[in-house]
């Protein structure tokens, strides 16, 4: 098992690596819209 291409570690790795930048995205997102948006705060 070691040294030797596992297709699912690899796709676990790239989920988990999606899962993060969407998340960084989203929160930025979150972030400029708030600050962006009129409020009373």
């Amino acid at each position: 098992m070691r040294g030797q291409y596992d297709p699912l570690k690899r796709f676990i790795l790239r989920r988990v690596a999606a899962l993060a930048a969407t998340l960084f995205f989203v929160s930025i997102l979150v972030f400029v819209v708030i600050r962006v948006l009129p409020g009373n705060s």
